[in-house]
């Protein structure tokens, strides 16, 4: 996938990554309601405290809500630094073809709990740090 060359809107800083999430749209991940949706698999391209962007096959609309879990954790000092598995709730605010059946989305973050977002604001600090950004 070729990098974005878009206007940054993002007023937090973001680190590139590589993790699967797991998302649904409509509905919380741990609900089972007829015709909310069913789970898809996307690649985390970049992740901030106020949300992220991945890859998918899906062409997701914009205002589109969606559930999304992932786990953060890191290897440090020879040791594995784990940040915790997240739920968030998200909003499409972008969806952008980037190839044939191919598309990258941003997802802003909301009604996120304040640990959510302090525990993704230390992870992202911390890959920056290891990166000497």
């Amino acid at each position: 996938m070729s990098k974005y060359s878009g206007t940054d809107r993002r007023k937090f800083k973001r680190v590139e990554l590589g993790l699967t999430l797991i998302y649904r749209k409509d509905a919380p991940l741990d609900v089972n309601v007829s015709g909310s949706g069913i789970e898809s698999r996307a690649k985390m391209l970049d992740l901030c405290e106020g949300g992220l962007s991945i890859a998918t096959d899906v062409n997701i609309p914009v205002s589109t809500v969606l559930w999304i879990k992932f786990t953060l954790s890191r290897v440090e000092n020879k040791g594995v630094n784990y940040y915790g598995n997240m739920e968030l709730l998200g909003e499409v605010r972008y969806c952008t073809a980037v190839g044939e059946n191919n598309y990258r989305v941003g997802i802003s973050f909301v009604d996120m709990k304040d640990k959510l977002k302090v525990d993704i604001a230390n992870f992202v600090i911390s890959v920056e740090e290891s990166s000497g950004k």
